[in-house]
This record gives C-alpha cells, sequence and structure tokens, in this order.
C-alpha cells in the first residue's frame, strides 16, 4: 500500500485517488520538505537496527533522531515507525535515575525487554534496540533473535575514543545525574575492540 508524509502525519494514496487499491501496490511517496515528490519502490518486511557501543557513544542519540526522520507508512492498520528498546530506558522507567543494578530487579528489566520485542515482532513493527551489545555473546543473542523472523536485520556500530567517553561521562552527569564508573567503560571498550566487525558485515548499516 502507498503511504504519503505530510510532516509526521500519513494517509493512503486511496484516500487521495480512489482508484483500485492494487494499482499502489508496493509503492510509497514521499514528501520532502520542497514542493517536489519522489517515489521509490516500498518493501513492506520489517527491519530491526541493533545498535553496538561503549556508553555516551552516540546510540541513543541518533536513536532518537532515526525515528523522529522515519516517515509513517501504513499496512493495514499497522503503523511503521520503529520503535525504540532500551535496557536502560526501562531502568530509568521502573527505577528511577538513582538505581543500582541487582539480580533480582535485572531479571525484571530483562523480563519487560523481552516482551517488548516480542510484541513487536509478533505486530511486525519496526524495531531499534539500543543496548550496548559490545560483548559477542550478547550481540549475537539479539541477532540470532531475528533469524527465524521476515525481520531484516542491521547492525550499527558506534566506536568512539575513550577519552571521549570519559568527557560525555562528565558532563551527562552535572546534566543529568546519571553516572558511570570509569572502569566499567574501559572494561566495555576493551570488550568493543575484541569483538570481531568482520563477523557481522553482513548486517552492517
Amino acid at each position: 500500500m502507498i503511504s504519503i508524509k505530510v510532516s509526521q502525519t500519513a494517509m493512503t494514496m486511496y484516500d487521495l485517488f480512489p482508484i483500485a487499491n492494487s494499482f499502489w501496490d508496493n509503492f510509497a511517496i514521499i514528501i520532502p520538505e520542497g514542493p517536489f515528490l519522489r517515489f521509490k519502490t516500498e518493501e513492506m518486511k520489517p527491519t530491526v537496527i541493533i545498535l553496538c557501543g561503549i556508553p555516551t557513544s552516540g546510540k541513543s542519540t541518533w536513536a532518537d533522531s532515526y525515528q523522529k526522520n522515519e516517515y509513517i507508512r501504513y499496512h493495514g492498520e499497522d503503523i511503521r515507525i520503529p520503535r525504540i528498546i532500551s535496557r536502560d530506558k526501562i531502568r530509568l522507567d521502573t527505577f528511577g535515575i538513582k538505581y543500582k543494578q541487582n539480580n533480582k530487579d535485572e531479571q525484571l528489566v530483562t523480563e519487560i525487554f523481552d516482551k517488548m520485542i516480542t510484541l513487536c515482532i509478533d505486530n511486525k513493527l519496526n524495531i531499534i534496540i539500543d543496548n550496548a551489545h559490545t560483548v559477542a555473546k550478547y550481540l549475537n543473542a539479539s541477532i540470532n533473535r531475528f533469524k527465524s523472523t521476515d525481520y531484516t536485520i542491521n547492525v550499527k556500530f558506534f566506536d568512539i575514543p575513550l577519552w571521549l567517553a570519559y568527557y560525555r561521562n562528565i558532563t551527562r552527569r552535572w546534566r543529568t545525574g546519571k553516572w558511570i564508573p570509569f572502569n566499567v567503560i574501559k572494561r566495555m571498550k576493551k570488550n568493543f575492540k575484541n569483538l570481531n566487525k568482520k563477523d557481522y558485515a553482513k548486517y552492517k548499516l
């Protein structure tokens, strides 16, 4: 079904031109900032983007920007804006800014996280998984979860120097109160370096 974007709202082409719906199948119209239209063939296969990087590397900022710039499309009643699923956001929404990790509460975070992904998969919604994934087994687990689905899998790496991560960690604490110990960031940076990026070349965004 064709969809059309004007700012952040959408309607089907059938609403504009009431002819056979089948005529518009597999196409989409995007209206950019200017007055011109451009057509593009639209594959309705859902997509998951798995983010990978140490804290303060820009994952969440990129995800928020991507979500705001993604156009709305309809397939039946399914709105295909990507859903951002983040363990950090679940922690913040559930326990607040002063949360200290412990096994019991992390189990609840995992249950909520898994349920959110399952709901998105069941409804074939586009997904952005905003977690660190600096350890291969966690990145592989996220990828493997979608291999048996019809999702297109993408992995996006965020690589920044350690000094910049430290600097951003300090300035973020001033702004928000959130703090990640330097030794944790250093350990995650080491894990990130040890990831063999070539293993994920076919998923790289």
